[in-house]
């Protein structure tokens, strides 16, 4: 048996005053010998909406040129995925 690796994720809580997720990364392992072990990495994720980025990046001194709504360069609109 070769040895692999899945991964999964998940929300455990949602803090929307605090704008603030705590996440889980969950690693399943098979070893090549049969041993399994899974593995939890907990950590909280701190998330931005567009105006308070953009508006911390002018604080900055940045300057927004160019706005897209995913990573081929597609236009913003309420269905862009990143």
């Amino acid at each position: 048996m070769d040895e692999w690796i899945k991964r999964t994720n998940r929300t455990s809580a949602f803090h929307q005053a605090e704008q603030y997720n705590d996440i889980e990364l969950i690693f399943y392992v098979n070893y090549p010998d049969g041993k399994k072990e899974r593995l939890v990495h907990a950590f909280p994720m701190r998330y931005f909406y567009r105006y308070e980025i953009e508006h911390l990046l002018r604080l900055c001194g940045f300057e927004i040129l160019e706005f897209y709504g995913n990573f081929d360069k597609s236009s913003f609109s309420d269905e862009s995925p990143k």
